[in-house]
């Protein structure tokens, strides 16, 4: 997982996982993805993939966006 830190012995943080990360969030027994993103601005491939993933694996996902960040069109 990119730009990823284990912060305490229960919380981790991490950039937008990939396909590969997704797996390992799985193996290290995390049961909820916390994503700061409007689900509207997608900047990667995997972000679709996440939710799924999680849905999926029965990971627990939700969304919490950071009013008024700049979606990444804005700030280019």
């Amino acid at each position: 997982m990119p730009r990823s830190a284990q912060l305490t012995p229960e919380i981790y943080r991490g950039g937008q996982p990939t396909p590969e990360g997704l797996k390992s969030i799985s193996a290290r027994g995390i049961k909820t993805i916390i994503s700061l993103r409007d689900p509207r601005e997608v900047i990667s491939e995997n972000q679709p993939v996440e939710e799924a993933y999680a849905k999926a694996n029965g990971i627990t996902f939700q969304r919490f966006p950071i009013p008024s960040v700049p979606t990444m069109r804005e700030a280019l």
